[in-house]
C-alpha cells in the first residue's frame, strides 16, 4: 500500500511537469512516512514516468500542429473560394475538397488535444520489441 501512494505522488508530480530532483526531494521528506524499501523502489520509477510525461507533450504537440495545418488547409479553401466568386469572372471555383479535409484535420486534431494526460501516455507492450 505504501508503496503505490509513493507511485501515485509521483505519478502526479511527473505530469505536473516537477523534474527528477523535485520528486526525489518530496521522497526524502517523506522518508519518515514511508518504509526505506518503498522509497528505494519508488525512486526507481521516477524516470519512466517523467519520460512518459514527455512523450505525452509530444502528443499534444503533434495534435497541436495538426489543427494548425487543418485551419491553414480549410483557410487556403475559403481564400480560394471567395476569390474566384468575388473576382470578375462568372465562373467560380469552389475548393470544397480542401475546405471538408482541413476542417476534418482540425477536428481530428482538437479531440486528440483535448485528451487528458494519462491516455496520451504510451501503453507497455508484452510484445514490445
Amino acid at each position: 500500500m505504501e508503496y503505490q501512494e509513493l507511485i501515485d505522488i509521483i505519478q502526479e508530480m511527473a505530469f505536473n511537469g516537477k523534474d527528477y530532483e523535485a520528486i526525489d526531494k518530496e521522497l526524502e521528506r517523506n522518508k519518515d512516512r514511508y518504509a526505506d524499501e518503498s522509497i528505494k523502489l519508488a525512486k526507481r520509477q521516477i524516470d519512466d514516468y517523467i519520460v512518459s510525461f514527455q512523450l505525452a507533450n509530444q502528443a499534444k504537440s503533434k495534435a497541436l500542429n495538426q489543427i494548425l495545418i487543418g485551419l491553414f488547409l480549410f483557410l487556403i479553401g475559403i481564400g480560394i473560394t471567395g476569390y474566384t466568386y468575388f473576382g470578375n469572372t462568372k465562373q467560380y471555383i469552389l475548393a470544397y475538397g480542401a475546405i471538408l479535409v482541413g476542417a476534418w484535420i482540425s477536428k481530428e486534431g482538437y479531440k486528440s488535444y483535448r485528451k487528458p494526460i494519462e491516455e496520451l501516455v504510451p501503453r507497455n507492450s508484452i510484445y514490445r520489441r
